[in-house]
Parts: structure tokens; sequence; C-alpha cells
């Protein structure tokens, strides 16, 4: 599995939770986020870091740095990103099969709002 294998499958199950689930988990991890990541928020094309104390680490401003380079091609928007290697680990198994076998099954597109 190369890199951009992993990206689509770490994305896929996500396109099976309904967009206000994904919303609320935000705002909940964006009040939990302190020790373990940053936000980049995207507002009128420029890149804002913020969040807790990993905000000022070298990831934190290597993504804000790349994520600069086509800002301006993206709506305004708000992410949390985790400060540590577990992108696959923030879905339990169980949900990760349920939403992939979903996805499959209405092959779903990622809309947003």
């Amino acid at each position: 599995m190369d890199e951009f294998d992993q990206i689509n499958f770490d994305i896929e199950p996500l396109l099976a939770v309904p967009q206000t689930i994904l919303h609320s988990r935000h705002r909940t991890l964006k009040k939990e986020m302190e020790d373990w990541g940053f936000q980049i928020r995207i507002e009128n094309g420029k890149v804002h870091l913020g969040g807790g104390k990993h905000q000022n680490t070298s990831r934190a401003k290597d993504l804000a740095r790349l994520v600069s380079g086509f800002a301006t091609l993206l709506p305004d928007l708000e992410f949390s990103i985790s400060d540590h290697d577990r992108g696959s680990g923030i879905l339990a198994a169980d949900l990760r099969q349920y939403a992939h076998a979903t996805v499959l099954e209405k092959k779903s597109t990622l809309v947003f709002a």
C-alpha cells in the first residue's frame, strides 16, 4: 500500500458518516486537543494555525506551509490535526469496517457543506 492508498483508506470510512456527526465530533475535538494536536483554519485563502501547545511544532508549521500553497482554492474551513501518526486510530475497528462496507455499498461521495 503506497501513501496515496493509505490516504484513501483513512478518509474513505468518513464518507459514510453524516456531516452533522463529523461537525459535532470536530467541535468536541477542538475542546480536547490541547495535549495532542493543532488546528488549521483557512479563511479568505489565508492559513491560520491554532489549537493546543502543538501549534508551534515543525509538523504544524510544515503542514500550514504546504496548505498555504493551495489555500486560495479552498472554501473557508477549519480542521483539527493530530500531532501523532495515528490517523487510522481515530475510528474504532468495528466502526471502520461498518463505514467501509457502507461506502462500498452506497458508493458515497464526499459533499462539502
